[in-house]
């Protein structure tokens, strides 16, 4: 509406100039009064936030109770002149929901999140304008109904941003809190009297770096995930070394392994005049308390994540991979191989593929791409009782199938497939199926 409509509506309309600049310092001078409530508060992920964030974990008994603190905020940014909308969830994102399109004051039980956002409109996960005109062409307008959209069809209509807001507002995906103010960065530096380029005494140095980053860490109760050390040369640029792990990690002893390690293989290309740690990725330390059971296990993981660490400290990041499964439903293309250190801090775990019980029966090898056999069937588009693989005949003694994968329209070229897992006369178990298009078979993989 034009200002000189709105003013002829209404005579006593007050107008002020919009100045998002403004708005933001505004909003990180609040943000400095809302330290009382936590210490750790930040703006909103945008341009212009117009939120505040406040990671309230631990702090609630402090004000006896989540119901006392919001009222106590609420009284205070009164006082101020501020209008505020708060709400308090396990999430970010269903914080950010609740306020913006619940109640004035919400509190989402531990847990129940999804029953309160379900009825809220789908610009709530907040999504770019572009996805929510998408999503209400297609008539879905609250976050219950794409809630009952089939996850694996969701990113290739609609991208991927829609399912990573979803998960983060229900807790599956991580999302990291940005402090206004963060805190001291994590480092230590040693300078030399004189240039050295000897092993042993830059090894040495890298040791007493290394007690300094723990004693910070041990203070603040936290794990390196990676470090960055830098050094530094008289008429030359600094070397620099960074070292990621597997898993967050404050032992000196495994620090110092992975540094000594990568500074062996650094050509220095003059000596050595100082020297500088820095912890560039560090988390909160979580070591519960194992199970009575579950310790053989849990050194097994440590185990693990240390000996991936020191290969790829030796070998390099991109020689060491784990598998990741993918939202796929062509099983070649199902699972893919990254780095086991990702470059980024909010990785996913190292997914077991044989723990893997929740997901249909799968062949622990599978090949890269089906290979064609010859097969007979006694009825057409039945199961095979017998196929010849490599030059040699294998008989069926049972089969189990069939399991029909089919690929969307949107994917190209269609994938029409009947699979069975089928046991030959010798106990040999595979994974075979027949393209209902040509009716070929093909051998996609092995249970032994």
């Amino acid at each position: 509406m034009p200002v000189a409509e709105a003013l002829a509506v209404e005579r006593r309309l007050q107008l002020c100039k919009y100045d998002p600049e403004g708005d933001v310092q505004a909003l990180r001078r609040l943000s400095e009064w809302a330290n009382r409530f936590s210490p750790l508060v930040a703006l909103e992920d945008a341009p212009f936030p117009q939120s505040l964030l406040l990671d309230l974990s631990g702090c609630a008994p402090l004000f006896r109770g989540e119901r006392p603190l919001l009222d106590l905020a609420a009284r205070g940014l009164r006082r101020q002149g501020w209008k505020a909308r708060l709400a308090i969830a396990d999430t970010i994102g269903a914080a950010w929901a609740l306020a913006h399109h619940g109640a004035a004051r919400n509190i989402a039980p531990p847990g129940e999140a999804e029953p309160l956002l379900r009825p809220l409109p789908v610009e709530a996960l907040r999504l770019p304008a572009e996805t929510v005109r998408c999503l209400d062409a297609l008539g879905i307008a609250q976050i219950g109904a794409l809630m009952d959209l089939p996850r694996s069809s969701v990113p290739t209509r609609l991208g991927p941003a829609v399912l990573l807001r979803l998960d983060q507002a229900l807790g599956r995906a991580a999302e990291v809190l940005m402090p206004h103010k963060p805190p001291p960065e994590i480092e230590a530096g040693f300078a030399f009297e004189y240039a050295t380029d000897r092993q042993d005494v830059l090894s040495y140095a890298l040791d007493l770096l290394t007690d300094r980053i723990h004693e910070q860490l041990r203070d603040r109760h936290w794990s390196a995930r990676r470090l960055e050390c830098r050094l530094f040369h008289e008429g030359a640029e600094p070397s620099q070394i960074e070292v990621g792990l597997a898993r967050p990690s404050r032992s000196t002893d495994h620090l110092r392994l992975l540094l000594r390690t990568r500074l062996e293989r650094v050509a220095l290309p003059a000596p050595v005049s100082g020297i500088d740690l820095c912890v560039t990725a560090a988390e909160p330390l979580d070591d519960p308390q194992a199970d009575l059971f579950d310790e053989e296990r849990a050194a097994g993981a440590r185990a693990l994540s240390a000996l991936i660490d020191q290969l790829s400290s030796r070998l390099g990041r991109e020689a060491v991979t784990s598998p990741k499964l993918v939202a796929d439903a062509q099983p070649e293309h199902a699972c893919r191989f990254e780095p086991a250190i990702s470059s980024d801090v909010d990785q996913e775990p190292m997914i077991d593929l044989t723990r893997a019980n929740d997901r249909p029966n799968r062949p622990v090898r599978l090949c890269p791409e089906p290979v064609p056999i010859a097969a007979v069937s006694v009825v057409p588009e039945g199961p095979p009782i017998r196929f010849d693989w490599l030059g040699r005949e294998y008989r069926v003694a049972c089969s189990w199938g069939p399991e029909r994968i089919e690929t969307g329209w949107w994917r190209g070229r269609d994938v029409r497939r009947d699979y069975y897992v089928v046991e030959t006369t010798a106990g040999a178990r595979f994974w075979i199926f027949r393209c209902r298009d040509a009716g070929r078979w093909y051998l996609h993989g092995c249970f032994d």
